[in-house]
Protein backbone atom coordinates (compact mmCIF):
# COMPACT_ATOMS: atom_id res chain seq x y z
CA UNK A 1 0.00 0.00 0.00
CA UNK A 2 1.21 3.60 -0.79
CA UNK A 3 0.75 6.53 1.20
CA UNK A 4 0.19 10.65 0.82
CA UNK A 5 3.38 12.00 2.86
CA UNK A 6 3.63 15.33 2.87
CA UNK A 7 7.41 16.22 1.20
CA UNK A 8 9.78 19.10 0.24
CA UNK A 9 7.96 22.13 1.05
CA UNK A 10 5.41 24.86 1.56
CA UNK A 11 5.21 27.71 -0.04
CA UNK A 12 2.54 30.88 0.66
CA UNK A 13 1.60 32.54 -2.06
CA UNK A 14 -0.42 36.04 -1.33
CA UNK A 15 -3.33 36.81 -3.02
CA UNK A 16 -5.60 39.66 -2.82
CA UNK A 17 -6.22 40.13 0.88
CA UNK A 18 -5.81 36.36 1.81
CA UNK A 19 -2.63 33.95 2.52
CA UNK A 20 -3.27 30.72 0.59
CA UNK A 21 -0.67 27.75 1.16
CA UNK A 22 0.60 25.88 -1.46
CA UNK A 23 1.38 22.20 -0.28
CA UNK A 24 3.65 19.50 -2.40
CA UNK A 25 2.93 15.80 -1.63
CA UNK A 26 4.29 12.55 -2.80
CA UNK A 27 1.34 11.00 -3.73
CA UNK A 28 0.23 7.36 -5.09
CA UNK A 29 1.97 5.82 -8.50
CA UNK A 30 -1.20 4.63 -10.24
CA UNK A 31 0.37 1.25 -12.00
CA UNK A 32 -0.12 0.74 -16.01
CA UNK A 33 0.89 -1.80 -18.29
CA UNK A 34 1.43 0.53 -21.48
CA UNK A 35 1.97 4.26 -22.05
CA UNK A 36 -0.90 5.72 -22.92
CA UNK A 37 -1.51 6.31 -26.86
CA UNK A 38 -2.79 9.81 -27.61
CA UNK A 39 -5.08 9.82 -30.90
CA UNK A 40 -4.30 11.37 -33.91
CA UNK A 41 -0.94 13.05 -32.02
CA UNK A 42 2.69 12.86 -33.86
CA UNK A 43 5.14 10.64 -32.61
CA UNK A 44 8.40 12.89 -32.33
CA UNK A 45 11.86 11.72 -32.97
CA UNK A 46 13.97 11.61 -29.57
CA UNK A 47 13.73 9.11 -27.48
CA UNK A 48 10.35 7.55 -25.67
CA UNK A 49 9.86 7.56 -22.01
CA UNK A 50 10.37 4.29 -20.25
CA UNK A 51 7.68 3.43 -17.19
CA UNK A 52 9.56 3.35 -14.59
CA UNK A 53 7.71 3.17 -11.15
CA UNK A 54 7.82 7.11 -9.31
CA UNK A 55 5.37 8.74 -7.33
CA UNK A 56 3.88 11.69 -9.24
CA UNK A 57 4.59 15.54 -7.56
CA UNK A 58 0.78 16.51 -6.14
CA UNK A 59 0.65 20.46 -5.40
CA UNK A 60 -2.51 21.69 -3.45
CA UNK A 61 -4.13 25.27 -2.77
CA UNK A 62 -7.18 26.19 -1.66
CA UNK A 63 -8.22 29.28 -4.22
CA UNK A 64 -11.34 31.42 -3.82
CA UNK A 65 -13.22 34.08 -6.17
CA UNK A 66 -9.91 36.30 -5.56
CA UNK A 67 -7.78 33.84 -7.70
CA UNK A 68 -4.23 32.28 -7.07
CA UNK A 69 -1.10 31.07 -8.27
CA UNK A 70 0.02 27.13 -8.24
CA UNK A 71 3.62 26.16 -9.28
CA UNK A 72 5.43 22.99 -9.46
CA UNK A 73 9.17 21.87 -8.50
CA UNK A 74 9.20 20.90 -12.18
CA UNK A 75 8.35 24.35 -13.35
CA UNK A 76 4.68 24.64 -14.27
CA UNK A 77 2.35 27.45 -13.49
CA UNK A 78 -1.16 27.93 -13.13
CA UNK A 79 -2.40 31.05 -12.86
CA UNK A 80 -6.18 31.30 -11.66
CA UNK A 81 -7.57 35.08 -12.20
CA UNK A 82 -10.09 36.81 -10.14
CA UNK A 83 -13.78 35.74 -10.59
CA UNK A 84 -12.62 32.33 -12.14
CA UNK A 85 -14.11 30.32 -9.20
CA UNK A 86 -16.75 31.38 -7.18
CA UNK A 87 -16.23 29.47 -4.30
CA UNK A 88 -13.26 28.17 -2.43
CA UNK A 89 -11.80 24.97 -4.02
CA UNK A 90 -9.01 23.05 -3.64
CA UNK A 91 -7.09 23.12 -6.68
CA UNK A 92 -4.38 20.47 -7.33
CA UNK A 93 -1.92 20.04 -9.89
CA UNK A 94 -0.68 16.15 -10.11
CA UNK A 95 2.86 15.86 -12.58
CA UNK A 96 3.28 12.66 -14.32
CA UNK A 97 6.47 12.15 -14.80
CA UNK A 98 6.36 8.53 -16.04
CA UNK A 99 4.76 6.25 -17.70
CA UNK A 100 3.76 8.84 -20.15
CA UNK A 101 1.82 8.88 -23.55
CA UNK A 102 3.82 8.70 -27.04
CA UNK A 103 4.06 11.46 -28.97
CA UNK A 104 4.37 14.21 -26.15
CA UNK A 105 7.32 16.66 -25.15
CA UNK A 106 6.54 17.07 -21.49
CA UNK A 107 5.23 15.61 -17.66
CA UNK A 108 1.47 15.11 -17.74
CA UNK A 109 -0.30 17.45 -15.62
CA UNK A 110 -3.55 16.32 -14.25
CA UNK A 111 -5.41 19.57 -13.15
CA UNK A 112 -8.00 19.05 -10.39
CA UNK A 113 -10.60 19.02 -9.45
CA UNK A 114 -11.58 16.96 -13.05
CA UNK A 115 -13.90 19.01 -15.20
CA UNK A 116 -13.87 22.22 -13.23
CA UNK A 117 -15.43 25.03 -15.35
CA UNK A 118 -14.04 28.25 -14.78
CA UNK A 119 -15.83 31.78 -15.27
CA UNK A 120 -12.77 33.13 -16.56
CA UNK A 121 -9.89 31.83 -18.77
CA UNK A 122 -6.78 30.67 -16.31
CA UNK A 123 -2.86 31.12 -17.48
CA UNK A 124 -1.50 27.46 -17.93
CA UNK A 125 2.47 27.60 -18.56
CA UNK A 126 4.00 24.19 -18.63
CA UNK A 127 7.48 23.35 -19.23
CA UNK A 128 9.11 20.84 -22.38
CA UNK A 129 11.36 18.81 -22.83
CA UNK A 130 14.32 20.02 -25.90
CA UNK A 131 15.50 16.48 -25.33
CA UNK A 132 12.30 14.88 -26.92
CA UNK A 133 11.74 17.59 -29.91
CA UNK A 134 13.99 15.41 -32.35
CA UNK A 135 12.80 17.53 -35.81
CA UNK A 136 9.80 19.25 -33.99
CA UNK A 137 10.72 23.11 -34.04
CA UNK A 138 9.21 24.80 -30.97
CA UNK A 139 7.30 26.99 -32.96
CA UNK A 140 5.25 24.21 -33.66
CA UNK A 141 4.19 23.20 -30.06
CA UNK A 142 0.92 23.48 -28.19
CA UNK A 143 -0.54 23.30 -25.08
CA UNK A 144 -3.04 20.42 -25.43
CA UNK A 145 -5.90 18.39 -23.02
CA UNK A 146 -5.61 14.82 -22.96
CA UNK A 147 -8.76 12.42 -23.60
CA UNK A 148 -9.60 9.08 -24.96
CA UNK A 149 -10.43 10.31 -27.61
CA UNK A 150 -7.81 12.46 -28.82
CA UNK A 151 -5.95 15.74 -28.08
CA UNK A 152 -7.66 19.29 -28.27
CA UNK A 153 -5.52 22.47 -28.00
CA UNK A 154 -6.06 25.38 -26.15
CA UNK A 155 -6.26 27.47 -29.29
CA UNK A 156 -3.28 30.19 -28.83
CA UNK A 157 0.00 29.49 -27.22
CA UNK A 158 3.07 31.41 -26.38
CA UNK A 159 6.49 29.59 -27.03
CA UNK A 160 9.71 30.78 -24.68
CA UNK A 161 12.39 28.60 -26.08
CA UNK A 162 14.80 29.94 -23.49
CA UNK A 163 13.11 28.42 -20.72
CA UNK A 164 11.48 25.76 -22.92
CA UNK A 165 8.15 26.97 -21.75
CA UNK A 166 4.69 27.03 -23.52
CA UNK A 167 1.77 29.23 -22.17
CA UNK A 168 -1.79 29.62 -22.77
CA UNK A 169 -5.27 30.05 -21.41
CA UNK A 170 -7.27 27.29 -20.61
CA UNK A 171 -11.11 27.41 -19.09
CA UNK A 172 -11.52 23.85 -17.86
CA UNK A 173 -9.30 21.33 -15.60
CA UNK A 174 -8.21 18.20 -17.03
CA UNK A 175 -5.30 16.51 -18.04
CA UNK A 176 -2.87 18.79 -20.11
CA UNK A 177 0.67 18.24 -21.80
CA UNK A 178 2.48 19.53 -24.65
CA UNK A 179 2.36 18.04 -27.87
CA UNK A 180 3.99 18.92 -31.67
CA UNK A 181 1.09 20.66 -33.32
CA UNK A 182 -0.40 17.62 -35.64
CA UNK A 183 -0.14 18.32 -39.24
CA UNK A 184 -3.38 17.96 -40.90
CA UNK A 185 -4.75 20.97 -42.47
CA UNK A 186 -7.59 23.03 -41.27
CA UNK A 187 -11.21 22.19 -42.06
CA UNK A 188 -13.98 23.89 -40.89
CA UNK A 189 -17.56 22.86 -39.43
CA UNK A 190 -19.35 25.88 -40.52
CA UNK A 191 -22.41 25.33 -37.53
CA UNK A 192 -19.95 25.15 -35.07
CA UNK A 193 -18.35 28.45 -36.24
CA UNK A 194 -21.70 30.53 -36.63
CA UNK A 195 -22.98 29.19 -33.44
CA UNK A 196 -19.91 29.57 -31.09
CA UNK A 197 -19.28 32.54 -32.74
CA UNK A 198 -22.42 34.20 -32.19
CA UNK A 199 -22.29 36.07 -35.47
CA UNK A 200 -24.12 36.30 -38.93
CA UNK A 201 -23.46 37.75 -42.12
CA UNK A 202 -22.21 40.20 -42.64
CA UNK A 203 -20.38 40.01 -39.31
CA UNK A 204 -19.70 36.39 -40.34
CA UNK A 205 -17.96 35.88 -43.97
CA UNK A 206 -16.26 33.05 -46.18
CA UNK A 207 -13.76 32.69 -49.14
CA UNK A 208 -13.51 29.29 -50.72
CA UNK A 209 -10.76 30.88 -52.63
CA UNK A 210 -9.14 32.34 -50.17
CA UNK A 211 -9.80 29.29 -47.74
CA UNK A 212 -10.64 31.50 -45.03
CA UNK A 213 -13.33 32.51 -42.60
CA UNK A 214 -14.06 35.14 -40.38
CA UNK A 215 -16.06 36.08 -37.85
CA UNK A 216 -16.77 38.75 -34.35
CA UNK A 217 -16.77 37.04 -31.80
CA UNK A 218 -19.41 37.90 -29.20
CA UNK A 219 -17.32 36.38 -26.19
CA UNK A 220 -13.05 35.88 -25.89
CA UNK A 221 -11.36 33.61 -27.87
CA UNK A 222 -11.07 31.00 -25.32
CA UNK A 223 -14.36 31.16 -24.58
CA UNK A 224 -14.69 30.59 -28.42
CA UNK A 225 -12.17 27.75 -28.29
CA UNK A 226 -13.62 25.82 -25.37
CA UNK A 227 -17.08 26.12 -27.28
CA UNK A 228 -16.49 25.03 -30.79
CA UNK A 229 -13.97 22.42 -29.37
CA UNK A 230 -16.79 20.70 -27.79
CA UNK A 231 -19.58 21.37 -30.66
CA UNK A 232 -17.25 19.77 -33.53
CA UNK A 233 -15.88 17.33 -30.93
CA UNK A 234 -12.75 17.29 -32.88
CA UNK A 235 -9.01 16.42 -31.93
CA UNK A 236 -7.36 18.82 -34.64
CA UNK A 237 -5.60 21.24 -32.31
CA UNK A 238 -5.05 23.50 -35.81
CA UNK A 239 -8.98 23.74 -35.87
CA UNK A 240 -10.09 26.86 -33.65
CA UNK A 241 -8.40 29.76 -36.00
CA UNK A 242 -6.68 32.63 -34.32
CA UNK A 243 -7.51 35.72 -31.80
CA UNK A 244 -6.95 38.73 -33.67
CA UNK A 245 -6.73 40.97 -30.76
CA UNK A 246 -4.17 38.10 -28.91
CA UNK A 247 -1.96 37.51 -32.32
CA UNK A 248 -1.77 42.04 -32.26
CA UNK A 249 -0.19 41.31 -28.71
CA UNK A 250 1.88 39.03 -30.06
CA UNK A 251 3.30 40.55 -33.12
CA UNK A 252 3.61 43.85 -31.33
CA UNK A 253 5.94 43.02 -29.05
CA UNK A 254 8.24 41.85 -31.83
CA UNK A 255 6.82 38.06 -31.79
CA UNK A 256 5.64 36.25 -35.00
CA UNK A 257 2.52 34.39 -35.29
CA UNK A 258 3.16 30.99 -36.18
CA UNK A 259 0.96 28.78 -38.99
CA UNK A 260 0.72 26.34 -36.22
CA UNK A 261 -1.11 29.12 -34.08
CA UNK A 262 1.70 29.98 -32.15
CA UNK A 263 3.35 33.02 -30.84
CA UNK A 264 7.12 32.60 -31.08
CA UNK A 265 10.42 34.79 -30.98
CA UNK A 266 13.62 32.85 -31.15
CA UNK A 267 15.72 33.30 -28.36
CA UNK A 268 12.86 35.17 -26.34
CA UNK A 269 13.55 35.49 -22.12
CA UNK A 270 10.87 35.03 -19.68
CA UNK A 271 9.94 38.67 -19.49
CA UNK A 272 9.31 39.14 -23.26
CA UNK A 273 6.83 36.59 -23.42
CA UNK A 274 5.41 37.81 -19.83
CA UNK A 275 4.60 41.17 -21.45
CA UNK A 276 2.96 39.42 -24.41
CA UNK A 277 1.09 37.22 -22.04
CA UNK A 278 0.03 40.38 -19.80
CA UNK A 279 -1.68 42.22 -22.81
CA UNK A 280 -3.43 38.54 -24.10
CA UNK A 281 -5.21 38.60 -20.60
CA UNK A 282 -7.41 41.67 -21.82
CA UNK A 283 -8.00 40.00 -24.87
CA UNK A 284 -9.07 36.59 -23.05
CA UNK A 285 -12.03 38.72 -20.92
CA UNK A 286 -13.04 40.36 -24.25
CA UNK A 287 -15.27 40.64 -27.40
CA UNK A 288 -12.80 39.66 -29.98
CA UNK A 289 -12.25 39.07 -33.81
CA UNK A 290 -11.42 35.08 -35.32
CA UNK A 291 -9.48 34.13 -38.25
CA UNK A 292 -10.67 30.43 -39.47
CA UNK A 293 -8.31 28.45 -41.64
CA UNK A 294 -5.90 31.55 -42.02
CA UNK A 295 -2.02 30.98 -43.34
CA UNK A 296 0.63 32.61 -42.66
CA UNK A 297 0.83 36.06 -41.23
CA UNK A 298 -2.26 37.01 -39.07
CA UNK A 299 -4.89 39.29 -40.64
CA UNK A 300 -8.38 39.34 -42.03
CA UNK A 301 -8.40 37.88 -45.04
CA UNK A 302 -11.36 38.79 -47.79
CA UNK A 303 -14.37 37.39 -47.97
CA UNK A 304 -16.74 37.16 -51.05
CA UNK A 305 -20.35 38.68 -51.82
CA UNK A 306 -22.05 38.56 -54.90
CA UNK A 307 -23.11 41.79 -56.28
CA UNK A 308 -26.23 41.40 -58.85
CA UNK A 309 -26.85 44.42 -60.54
CA UNK A 310 -29.91 45.34 -62.74
CA UNK A 311 -30.43 46.63 -64.92
CA UNK A 312 -26.97 46.13 -66.74
CA UNK A 313 -24.68 49.17 -67.06
CA UNK A 314 -24.57 49.16 -70.73
CA UNK A 315 -25.41 52.51 -73.75
CA UNK A 316 -24.35 55.54 -72.05
CA UNK A 317 -22.15 54.14 -69.97
CA UNK A 318 -18.46 52.21 -70.27
CA UNK A 319 -19.10 49.62 -72.83
CA UNK A 320 -22.23 48.75 -75.48
CA UNK A 321 -25.37 46.72 -74.68
CA UNK A 322 -25.48 43.85 -73.85
CA UNK A 323 -22.26 43.92 -72.11
CA UNK A 324 -23.11 44.97 -68.27
CA UNK A 325 -22.21 43.99 -65.15
CA UNK A 326 -24.89 41.40 -64.22
CA UNK A 327 -22.95 39.10 -61.48
CA UNK A 328 -19.27 39.40 -59.68
CA UNK A 329 -17.55 38.96 -56.18
CA UNK A 330 -16.73 41.99 -54.20
CA UNK A 331 -14.29 41.40 -51.22
CA UNK A 332 -14.16 43.25 -48.23
CA UNK A 333 -12.71 42.92 -44.95
CA UNK A 334 -15.68 45.16 -43.63
CA UNK A 335 -13.93 47.93 -43.34
CA UNK A 336 -13.09 49.07 -46.45
CA UNK A 337 -14.19 47.70 -50.18
CA UNK A 338 -10.51 46.57 -52.28
CA UNK A 339 -10.00 47.06 -55.95
CA UNK A 340 -12.62 45.38 -57.98
CA UNK A 341 -13.20 44.83 -61.16
CA UNK A 342 -16.99 44.00 -62.69
CA UNK A 343 -17.60 42.92 -65.86
CA UNK A 344 -17.17 39.85 -68.33
CA UNK A 345 -14.99 41.67 -69.63
CA UNK A 346 -14.36 43.90 -67.03
CA UNK A 347 -15.94 47.08 -67.49
CA UNK A 348 -16.77 48.93 -63.92
CA UNK A 349 -13.74 49.82 -61.63
CA UNK A 350 -15.09 49.69 -58.19
CA UNK A 351 -12.11 50.89 -55.66
CA UNK A 352 -12.19 52.15 -52.09
CA UNK A 353 -15.26 52.78 -50.32
CA UNK A 354 -16.94 51.51 -46.99
CA UNK A 355 -18.72 48.61 -45.51
CA UNK A 356 -19.93 47.83 -42.22
CA UNK A 357 -21.85 45.25 -40.34
CA UNK A 358 -24.77 47.74 -41.39
CA UNK A 359 -24.35 49.48 -44.76
CA UNK A 360 -21.79 49.92 -47.49
CA UNK A 361 -20.61 52.73 -49.87
CA UNK A 362 -18.96 52.16 -52.75
CA UNK A 363 -17.54 54.41 -55.97
CA UNK A 364 -17.55 53.23 -59.68
CA UNK A 365 -15.92 53.86 -62.47
CA UNK A 366 -15.31 52.74 -66.14
CA UNK A 367 -12.43 50.17 -66.54
CA UNK A 368 -12.15 51.31 -70.17
CA UNK A 369 -11.42 55.53 -68.86
CA UNK A 370 -14.45 56.43 -69.88
CA UNK A 371 -15.81 59.33 -67.75
CA UNK A 372 -18.44 57.74 -66.51
CA UNK A 373 -18.89 57.24 -62.60
CA UNK A 374 -21.36 56.47 -60.07
CA UNK A 375 -21.69 55.42 -56.82
CA UNK A 376 -23.43 52.54 -54.93
CA UNK A 377 -25.09 52.55 -51.40
CA UNK A 378 -27.42 50.77 -49.00
CA UNK A 379 -28.13 49.04 -45.88
CA UNK A 380 -27.75 45.28 -44.60
CA UNK A 381 -31.48 44.35 -44.18
CA UNK A 382 -30.54 40.79 -42.76
CA UNK A 383 -29.71 38.43 -45.46
CA UNK A 384 -28.04 41.01 -47.89
CA UNK A 385 -26.93 44.70 -48.41
CA UNK A 386 -30.04 46.34 -50.87
CA UNK A 387 -28.28 49.13 -52.76
CA UNK A 388 -28.75 51.19 -54.99
CA UNK A 389 -26.91 52.69 -57.96
CA UNK A 390 -26.44 55.96 -59.73
CA UNK A 391 -24.09 55.34 -63.25
CA UNK A 392 -24.12 57.51 -66.06
CA UNK A 393 -27.88 58.80 -65.89
CA UNK A 394 -29.21 55.22 -65.03
CA UNK A 395 -30.42 54.41 -61.57
CA UNK A 396 -30.84 50.66 -60.77
CA UNK A 397 -30.00 48.07 -57.98
CA UNK A 398 -27.40 45.83 -56.76
CA UNK A 399 -28.06 42.91 -54.58
CA UNK A 400 -24.66 42.23 -52.68
CA UNK A 401 -24.82 38.61 -50.81
CA UNK A 402 -22.84 36.71 -48.70
CA UNK A 403 -21.76 34.26 -51.67
CA UNK A 404 -20.69 31.17 -49.49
Amino acid sequence: MYRAWVCVAVVAIACGNHDHQQTYLDAPVVHQDAPRPIPDAPIPDGPVDAPPDAAPEVVMMSVGSGGGTLTTLTGATLEIPSGALTTNTTITITVQTTNLPNGIVSNVYELGPDGTQLAAPARLTLPYDPGKLGTTQPQELTIATLTQNGVTGVGWNVVEDTTHTVSGFITHFSEWAIIPNPPQGCTLNYGCFQSCTGSQAPELCCSHSRGTCRAVLHSSFPAFVACYASCAGTPNVKNFGSSACMSNCCTSHGFTVTPEGACYKASATQADAQTVLTCARGCADAADTNLMCGTGNIQLDACSWNAAISPSLGDNSCVAQGMGVNSQQLATTLTAVYDQQWGNPAVIHVTGGTISSTSISVPMTCSNGNAYSGTATGNWNGFFFATTYVFAGVNGTIQISPNW
